[in-house]
Parts: structure tokens; sequence; C-alpha cells
């Protein structure tokens, strides 16, 4: 079952940003701004995910039980369409997770998993003088060459293809992107070295 409430903050650092469904826009106080937060899950398998939003958005925020979707009620489509889309991801990322995938070319290119650290971390070497290190976020889970790094689940992938799920849609595409930036293979026209396109991976 999923839960939805609204809360009102006490304390925001400085800086801090809209999440999710905000501009982005710094943040020096808690004036007009509310925390949504979506549950899923009871006890140990509990899932939480929270974001800030303005206080007069929030009030047009409200859970379909019968359907269990988030609805916008308001007349202004372009905040209905925005607000409806990113949280029924959330609220898909809860119940089944998003699972997005990539894939590393060229000769001599590796990838792999390192969980004999905490935090843990995926290594690869795409053609420098060194190999690199990326470390995982706690919400994002990591498959590569028949691991995972939660150690549930093992997915049957290509030579170099990594796939990555959450519950937080927006994270993980952050989190994947970040990676493809490294060594993206559209900016090698002839052999297509590095990192492809990212995709969705279906379960």
């Amino acid at each position: 079952m999923i839960k939805f409430e609204i809360k009102e903050l006490n304390t925001l650092a400085a800086n801090a940003p809209i999440s999710n469904i905000g501009q982005g826009q710094a943040l020096k106080s808690t004036k007009n701004i509310k925390q949504c937060i979506i549950k899923f899950g009871e006890g140990t398998s509990l899932k939480t995910h929270s974001f800030l939003i303005d206080s007069q958005i929030a009030t047009h925020i409200y859970l379909d039980s019968e359907t269990n979707t988030v609805k916008v009620d308001t007349t202004d489509k372009k905040i209905k369409g925005l607000l409806e889309s990113k949280l029924n991801n959330l609220i898909k990322g809860l119940l089944k997770g998003h699972r997005k995938g990539m894939t590393l070319n060229g000769v001599g290119y590796w990838i792999k998993l390192n969980k004999s650290s905490e935090p843990q971390f995926v290594e690869m070497n795409i053609g420098y003088k060194n190999s690199i290190k990326k470390e995982i976020p706690k919400e994002i889970i990591v498959y590569v060459n028949n691991e995972s790094s939660n150690n549930n689940e093992k997915l049957s992938l290509s030579a170099n293809e990594i796939v990555c799920e959450s519950y937080d849609l927006d994270k993980l595409t952050g989190w994947m992107s970040s990676i493809r930036q490294l060594k993206p293979g559209y900016k090698d026209k002839y052999k297509q070295k590095g990192w492809s396109d990212i995709y969705w991976y279906n379960k």
C-alpha cells in the first residue's frame, strides 16, 4: 500500500535544492516550502522517498487510493502533466524499481564491480592511464558481469554491459549519465569507443 503525506519543514540547509519537481533554485529558508513523502511497504522492507515542493502546488496533490496513483487537482495542464508524471514515476519506482543499462565498447576496455569496500564502487578502464572508480549511491543497485551490488539477484548480461536499478528515476539517470560522460561513444565517430546511449532494461 502506498502512503502519501505532506509535512511542514522546520529546518532546511542553505542552498538546498527543490528536488525532483521544482526548478532547482537555491532556497534560503523554509518559507512557502513543504516536504512531500511517499512510502511503500512495512518494517524492514519499507521504502521511502521525499522531495520539496512549493506549498501552493502541494495543496493540489492527493493520493487516489483506488488506483494507487498520485493525482494533481489543477486546471493548469502544464503543472498537472509534469507533477503527475514525476510523482507516478516515483511510485512505480517504489513498487517495481526502474532499470536502465548501457554498454562499454572498445578493445581493452572493461568494467567491474568492487564490493570489498564500503561504500561499493564500479571501476572501469576507458582508455586513460589509470582506471576510474565511481562510488555507487545507496539508492542504486548495480549489475555487472553476473554480479550485483546487493547480492540478491544476478542478471545475464553481455560483456561490459552495466545495468542499474533504483526507485528514484532522476537519481538513476543522473548517476548513469555522469559515468557515460567520462567516455561517451558518440564522440568517436568511427569506432564508437566508449559508453553507448543509456537504454531501458526490461525486467
